[in-house]
């Protein structure tokens, strides 16, 4: 199944002190790590396994990059597919 992505927030993060006039950046290293930056309107994906498939367990997976940047692809997405193949519904 695809992805569902979900908006947190209606606009960007309350409160936030990021500069809102600096776009969203996504880029793969030479390293091939997919990395995104300057993140001011966060979503949830939700991984589904195929349908009875599930085995009713969720995990919420959340990619590492500390404040500056999220490593999205090898841990977040990449993870998240490899769980749904064992019936887990994976949020990250």
């Amino acid at each position: 199944m695809e992805p569902q992505i979900t908006e947190l927030y209606e606009t960007t993060i309350p409160n936030s002190k990021v500069d809102i006039s600096v776009n969203e950046k996504s880029e793969v290293g030479e390293d091939g790590i997919l990395r995104i930056s300057n993140v001011i309107e966060p979503t949830l994906t939700v991984f589904q396994p195929e349908n009875g498939k599930g085995n009713g367990t969720a995990v919420i997976i959340c990619p590492g990059g500390g404040y500056s940047i999220l490593a999205s692809g090898h841990e977040g997405a990449d993870v998240a597919k490899e769980f749904v193949k064992m019936g887990l519904l994976h949020l990250c």
